[in-house]
C-alpha cells in the first residue's frame, strides 16, 4: 500500500488488522524460538517489545526523512518495475521481491512490513542472547551485568528493523549458531551463505575464509567426516561467491592485492562526508577506535549523534571491562582453541579492519558495525566462559 496515500473502509482496516496479526504472532513466535533455545520467554518478549520499541522509532525516522528502504518498498508495489537505468545488482531484485511478498501480496502497509523484518531481526536479538545465557552461567555478577548491556543497546535494536542488515546479522548468527553444532545444525549454515552472499557478498568471502581457517587451526579439534563436510561446503561456496565479489566491487577485474587496496581507498574517500566524518588519510589505529567507539559526547553536533554517543560509551565501557578482567584472569590465550572460536576471531577482526579501513562516515560505521560486534560479543562470553570453567576446576583439586 501507497504510504503516501490516504485510505478508507476495508483497505484502511486490513491496515490495522494486519499490523496486530503480525505483531501477535512476532510474540507467538518469540515464545517458540526461546523455548527451543533454552531462554526465559519472559526475557523473550522483553527483548521482543523492546526491538518493536525502536521499530517503531525507526518507521517515524524513515517516514521524516526517507531512505532507500521506502525507496524500495514503493518500487515494489509496482510490477512493472524493471531498474530501468539502474545498475541491477542481484541485491536489488531480491530485496525487492521480498519487500513485493507483503507490499504487493499481503497488501501489508510499510509499518506492517516493518513489523515483518521487526520479528527477523528480534530473532538475531535471542541467538545473542541464547550465547549470554549459556555462556555466562558462571560469571561474576558484575561482569554477568556489564556484559549484559550489550543486548540492550539501542542502535543495536535500531538497526536490525532494516531489512537488509537484519537479515545479514541473522545470517552471521546463524552459522555461528550450526558451528556450535555442526552434526545438528549444519543445515542452518547453507541458506545463511546464500542470503549473506544475495545481500552482501564481500561480507560472504570473509565468513567463508573464516571457516577455512578455522578448519586448519583446528584441525585437531574437528572430527574427520566433519572436517572433510566442512571443506567441501566452504571451497565450493569461496567458487561460487568469489566471481560474484569480483563482479561486485572489481567491476571484473580483480587482479591481486593491490585491486583490494584501490577499492579501499576509493571508499574511503567517497564516504568521508557528513557531520560525522574522518579524515581518510588519517592513521589505522584511529580510524579502527572511531569506527567502533565514536561519535562521543566530546564531538556530539546533534540529537542523532547524542543516542549514537550513548552507545558508543556503553561499548566502551563493555571493552574496557573486558580488557581488565582478561588480564586478570589470564584467559587470552584459551580463545582460540575451538573452531567456533577460531571463526568469531578470525571474521571479526578481518572484517573490522577492512571496514574501518574503507568507510571514513560515522553514520555508516554505527549501522555496518553491527555486522562483526555481535561476533565479537559471543568471542569475548567464550573467553570468560573458558577461564571461568578452567578456574573452577582449578579450585576443586
Amino acid at each position: 500500500m501507497d504510504p503516501f496515500q490516504q485510505y478508507t473502509g476495508y483497505t484502511l482496516l486490513w491496515i490495522y488488522l494486519s499490523s496486530v496479526l503480525v505483531f501477535v504472532f512476532g510474540i507467538k513466535q518469540t515464545i517458540f524460538i526461546s523455548k527451543r533455545l533454552g531462554i526465559s520467554q519472559r526475557k523473550g518478549i522483553l527483548l521482543y517489545l523492546w526491538h518493536t520499541l525502536f521499530c517503531i522509532v525507526h518507521y517515524l525516522w524513515v517516514m521524516q526523512v526517507g531512505n532507500d528502504v521506502l525507496g524500495t518498498y514503493v518500487n515494489s508495489l509496482n510490477l512493472s518495475f524493471n531498474w530501468a537505468g539502474q545498475d541491477q545488482y542481484i541485491t536489488n531484485i531480491f530485496i525487492l521481491n521480498f519487500y513485493r511478498i507483503f507490499s504487493y501480496y499481503l497488501k501489508f502497509s510499510l509499518f506492517t512490513t516493518f513489523l515483518v523484518i521487526n520479528i527477523l531481526g528480534n530473532n538475531a536479538i535471542l541467538l545473542i542472547e541464547y550465547f549470554y545465557r549459556k555462556l555466562s552461567i558462571n560469571f561474576t555478577r558484575n561482569l554477568k551485568f556489564v556484559l549484559g548491556l550489550f543486548i540492550w543497546l539501542p542502535t543495536l535494536h535500531f538497526w536490525t528493523a532494516l531489512g537488509k542488515d537484519s537479515l545479514v546479522i541473522l545470517g552471521i548468527l546463524l552459522i555461528i549458531y550450526s558451528l556450535e553444532n555442526l552434526k545438528k545444525r549444519f543445515l542452518f549454515a547453507i541458506p545463511s551463505i546464500i542470503l549473506i552472499t544475495i545481500l552482501r557478498n564481500y561480507i560472504a568471502i570473509m565468513v567463508v575464509s573464516s571457516i577455512i581457517l578455522s578448519i586448519f587451526l583446528n584441525s585437531r579439534s574437528i572430527k574427520q567426516s566433519s572436517k572433510i563436510v566442512l571443506l567441501i561446503f566452504a571451497f565450493s561456496s569461496l567458487f561460487i561467491v568469489f566471481p560474484i565479489v569480483n563482479s561486485f566491487l572489481f567491476n571484473g577485474n580483480f587482479q591481486n592485492i593491490n585491486s583490494v587496496l584501490e577499492v579501499i581507498t576509493y571508499n574511503a574517500r567517497v564516504t568521508s562526508m557528513g557531520s560525522y566524518s574522518l579524515d581518510p588519510n588519517a592513521n589505522f589505529f584511529s580510524r579502527f577506535f572511531a569506527y567502533i567507539f565514536r561519535p562521543l559526547f566530546f564531538d556530539v553536533r546533534n540529537p542523532f549523534g547524542l543516542i549514537l554517543s550513548i552507545d558508543n560509551f556503553i561499548l566502551l565501557i563493555i571493552s574496557v571491562y573486558s580488557v581488565i578482567n582478561f588480564v586478570k584472569l589470564k584467559c587470552l590465550r584459551l580463545s582460540f582453541k575451538k573452531q567456533i572460536s577460531t571463526f568469531c576471531a578470525s571474521f571479526s577482526l578481518s572484517t573490522a579492519f577492512l571496514l574501518s579501513l574503507s568507510t571514513s562516515n560515522l553514520g555508516l560505521a554505527a549501522r555496518h558495525k553491527y555486522m562483526f560486534l555481535p561476533v565479537v560479543f559471543i568471542l569475548i562470553l567464550r573467553i570468560f566462559n573458558s577461564a571461568f570453567i578452567k578456574n573452577k576446576v582449578i579450585m576443586k583439586e
